[in-house]
């Protein structure tokens, strides 16, 4: 079987990658049309990348969901106009939301994207969760152990600001700095790789990691973003995940996923920061049973399966 897959962003590339190596080894022929920040990874595979697969012959079409869209959404668009079977790749939550066309199947992380899937632009479609290639298996490591002592001596609150593109990220982190006391708390401050790092005044309750967001995320005491993987992190590992929640977060997340709230917050796994003037005892957490918090957490946490990936486009083509 011939099989395109389309990619942009790096979460995109972490959710297929390992599909792709399953199909490699089930004798498949896999070509890839990369842009973004994924074709630096994908170059480090030895996959086939092709710069034009609109000449090639395909037996179905994979299409990750990045933002902002771009190849991802012409090829989708080529696969219906050619009869073409097309598959969307959603890392993450609302992200098929931003395809426009007809798919097949789209593959999702987890039941919780999948209910979603059911309520958005896709509805009619098909999905099967295979899970995920972030958050799954909670837990910290050793290294990572010492580096949350290292930053709070034992003693503070580490606080990780996951930071997002847009004029608002300025707006986020001035409110973020209200959660803390200098005498309680250490902040370390991290930004989306594809984004500008935005000029903010810091003082000497910053601290520098090393480590990346999603690792940070699994360690700090309170992680707080927008949106994105590292809320997920931070709830797959019994931490305190907060979605800030101003104006501009809310039209920028409707922009990003065509949804009205952090999908984990209807499970008690996110806390919203929606007021003006806020303190992490102001932070809204849903009410639920510890029965359905752990459920959310153990499907959060649901392992990448390659060979899931694989049936899923075999059964699709």
């Amino acid at each position: 079987m011939h099989i395109l897959l389309v990619t942009k962003d790096k979460g995109s590339f972490n959710f297929v990658e390992p599909g792709y190596r399953e199909l490699i080894k089930r004798g498949h022929r896999v070509r890839i049309v990369a842009e973004g920040l994924s074709a630096e990874l994908w170059q480090k595979t030895g996959a086939e990348i092709v710069s034009d697969g609109s000449a090639l012959l395909h037996d179905i079409i994979v299409v990750g969901a990045s933002s902002p869209i771009n190849l991802e959404q012409f090829y989708a668009d080529f696969a219906n106009v050619n009869g073409i079977p097309l598959v969307i790749a959603e890392d993450s939550f609302g992200a098929a939301n931003r395809v426009d066309g007809d798919a097949k199947l789209i593959v999702t992380i987890n039941s919780i994207s999948g209910r979603l899937i059911e309520k958005g632009r896709h509805g009619e479609t098909p999905w099967k969760a295979v899970g995920s290639a972030v958050v799954a298996e909670p837990g910290v490591s050793p290294e990572l152990q010492s580096e949350r002592l290292r930053l709070t001596g034992g003693e503070k609150q580490l606080v990780l600001y996951a930071g997002q593109g847009g004029e608002f990220t300025k707006a986020i982190f001035k409110k973020m700095l209200e959660l803390v006391s200098v005498d309680k708390t250490v902040i370390v401050l991290k930004h989306h790789p594809k984004f500008p790092m935005p000029d903010l005044e810091r003082s000497d309750r910053f601290a520098e990691s090393p480590f990346g967001s999603d690792d940070l995320a699994r360690i700090a005491d309170y992680t707080v973003s927008c949106f994105g993987t590292a809320l997920n992190i931070s709830a797959a590992n019994g931490r305190k995940p907060i979605c800030v929640w101003t104006p501009e977060t809310a039209r920028e997340f409707r922009k990003q996923t065509g949804l009205e709230e952090h999908p984990l917050y209807a499970s008690g796994l996110v806390g919203t920061a929606i007021t003006e003037s806020w303190s992490l005892e102001s932070v809204i957490w849903r009410t639920v049973t510890d029965d359905e918090r752990e459920a959310a957490r153990r499907e959060i946490s649901r392992k990448l399966d390659p060979s899931a990936f694989a049936d899923a486009i075999e059964g699709a083509a």
